[in-house]
């Protein structure tokens, strides 16, 4: 289990280069499981990280999580699966 190590996403809401590279190694792999538990591909998993990764800091998301409202993994938690749920409406419909 990954322990939220706070200084790291303290040094993130500051713009740090190497603590956005430390999370993402750090990271990857928890939000490359979900996306897997919930059926996604290799490829989709590896999308979905890139947008989740990219919105987690386009808005801010490190920012506006605040501790007093449970940990952090369960607040990237909800972050991943929306962006699990986005990657599925990208797929192809299927015509019946």
């Amino acid at each position: 289990m990954i322990s939220t190590n706070y200084s790291l996403l303290e040094r993130l809401k500051n713009g740090n280069e190497i603590a956005f590279s430390v999370f993402y190694r750090t990271y990857k792999p928890f939000a490359m499981k979900i996306g897997k538990k919930h059926g996604l591909t290799t490829m989709e998993c590896e999308d979905m990280v890139q947008q989740t990764m990219l919105s987690i800091f386009n808005e801010n998301s490190v920012m506006r999580y605040d501790a007093s409202y449970g940990p952090f993994r369960s607040y990237l938690s909800g972050i991943i699966r929306k962006h699990v749920f986005q990657q599925f409406r990208k797929r192809p419909q299927d015509s019946a």
